[in-house]
């Protein structure tokens, strides 16, 4: 299989763009990542770098957005594929000059195309724009809500809607300005190469750099308690950073998607029900998040004395539906429920700093499950290492067939999944296929359902085995006679042996989930490690099959030849 290609990602060190980075990282390609300054270069191998991935498939690139055209032409060469992310972006803005935004997004948007002229490698170019680029100043066609109701349905925006820049100003203004001139310059330069866009709308999830932006202001400022009370009924759109992140790699890689905007949206809440899941999570953890609603009339009289009101005011009871279809359709995107998406992005914001722990925020912990707790004595005793507090390892009783709801209780809170349970015996003659395969892949598949729900899920390790990938294919083995390795000549009489349950089970439930992966949309990471028949000492006195030879020729079975 050939090498994937070289992709230029412009502003690695962004939220987004890191998430690009580790998914294209992750798939095989190479990344070159543009930043501002390369002090920031380790922190970003170390937190965009999947596991198992050599750093020398990312390199780091130090450039500025308005840096000149020649220096971009740098940045690109050697590129088949161009992810530009880069540009600034902050909620606080209504005190900005415009021009903070606009300039470095409209000039740094041609100076990166300009260059791109000059590298006849480059296949496709893929923009980060934004829905405030497809719905912006055209208030009088979204929803109207009273009292969280919906009473009056707006316009579904979709990628033909373009932002009313009149009527806009600052950050919205600057989206749209920037994808109009990237979609002038494609059609300006005769179709030099290929152009699609990535239209987000307010982007949640977790962090995977401590580079907190705008889209954790409503967490910072509830956790922090910024406001007593909140703009209840200002509607917002959200969408998980991971599933941006995937929509920038379809939108690379499927042909279709060439010359089309992409409406990235998962869906939309108020802001009153943002703070409620907010609060519901982290008060018990010492938090004190304000969930009250302002009233309108206090809201319009606060927004002559706080900016950042202003919005609010104008948004209030307004509500806007995004049509995802063309997205959806093209590029196979699934999104992730919204509030899993708040629910990491908050997590994250904790865990990197930016939000102040409190006494009561717990650290996390090591959770395994077990049929019986009766067993549990014996697992402190046994695991828990010398010198480490047994307040680290927390045990669960669960059955692999109970329901996803029960497996969501037992991963809760965890970053990292080692799925290893399912049943082995090498003996299998007294059992049914079904005893093997039902708690595999059942099993297998309750805990990865259970994992979609929790945010802080980063990876799933699955224990599989060789018989998953050996099983069957006797015809294809080493032979040996007497002792002696045979060569592939002496195949020929060879008939295959029927695969018994236990390497069904197996390859049913490793297959099963990397299907689940696939079919879910890459939701979290996914590894298996397939050993072969285990020995070596045993931690607690629950001897499987891998004493089954150690205790089938021991003195004791001497017996059964003899008589």
């Amino acid at each position: 299989m050939s090498e994937k290609p070289l992709v230029l990602v412009t502003g690695i060190t962004g939220f987004l763009g890191s998430h690009v980075a580790n998914q294209l990282l992750a798939a095989g390609y190479k990344v070159r990542g543009t930043l501002r300054s390369k002090a920031k270069g380790e922190k970003v191998y170390d937190a965009v770098l999947p596991a198992g991935v050599d750093k020398s498939k990312l390199e780091l690139f130090e450039i500025d957005l308005l840096d000149p055209v020649s220096k971009w032409e740098s940045a690109v060469k050697g590129c088949t594929y161009i992810q530009h992310i880069a540009s600034p972006f902050q909620i606080e803005n209504a005190n900005v000059d415009e021009q903070f935004f606009i300039k470095p997004a409209v000039e740094g948007t041609l100076n990166v195309l300009k260059a791109t002229l000059t590298e006849p490698l480059v296949k496709r170019v893929v923009l980060t724009s934004s829905t405030v680029a497809v719905s912006g100043g055209r208030e009088s066609e979204y929803d109207v809500y009273s009292n969280g109701k919906k009473v009056q349905d707006g316009h579904a925006f979709n990628e033909n809607d373009w932002t009313n820049v009149d009527k806009v100003k600052g950050y919205q203004k600057s989206k749209t300005l920037a994808e109009k001139a990237a979609w002038n310059f494609i059609e300006e330069n005769k179709k030099p190469f290929e152009l699609a866009t990535v239209n987000p709308s307010y982007i949640m999830g977790p962090y995977l750099l401590p580079n907190v932006g705008a889209s954790g202001y409503f967490s910072k400022a509830l956790l922090n308690r910024e406001y007593p009370a909140l703009p209840g009924y200002m509607y917002m759109q959200y969408v998980d950073v991971r599933d941006v992140a995937l929509c920038h790699v379809r939108a690379m890689e499927v042909p279709e998607a060439a010359g089309h905007r992409h409406i990235a949206n998962a869906g939309t809440g108020s802001i009153s029900a943002y703070a409620q899941l907010i609060h519901k999570e982290f008060a018990p953890q010492g938090y004190n998040p304000p969930t009250a609603n302002i009233p309108y009339f206090v809201l319009r009289l606060a927004s002559w004395f706080d900016s950042n009101m202003v919005t609010a005011a104008r948004l209030y009871n307004k509500d806007i539906t995004y049509d995802t279809s063309g997205t959806e359709s093209r590029l196979g995107v699934k999104w992730r429920p919204i509030d899993t998406s708040i629910l990491a992005l908050t997590y994250s914001m904790i865990e990197c700093g930016y939000i102040k722990k409190t006494p009561g925020f717990k650290p996390r912990k090591d959770l395994g499950t077990l049929r019986s707790r009766a067993k549990g004595a014996n697992v402190f005793d046994k695991v828990v290492p010398f010198a480490v507090d047994q307040s680290n390892l927390v045990l669960f009783e669960i059955e692999f067939l109970d329901p996803p709801t029960k497996w969501e209780t037992a991963i809760r809170g965890c970053p990292y999944i080692h799925h290893i349970a399912p049943p082995f015996l090498i003996d299998t003659a007294g059992e049914t296929d079904d005893f093997f395969i039902k708690p595999a892949v059942e099993g297998t598949l309750n805990v990865l359902k259970a994992c979609l729900s929790e945010p802080l899920l980063k990876r799933v390790v699955l224990t599989s085995s060789t018989v998953a990938m050996t099983s069957g294919r006797e015809g294809e083995f080493d032979i040996y006679s007497r002792g002696k390795k045979l060569n592939q000549t002496d195949l020929s009489d060879l008939k295959d042996k029927t695969v018994n349950g236990n390497e069904k089970s197996k390859t049913l439930a490793e297959q099963a989930a990397w299907k689940f992966i696939e079919d879910n949309n890459n939701p979290f990471e996914l590894a298996t490690v397939n050993p072969a028949l285990i020995f070596g000492p045993y931690l607690l006195p629950n001897v499987g099959s891998g004493g089954y030879f150690t205790r089938f020729y021991s003195i004791e079975s001497i017996p059964r030849f003899l008589g």
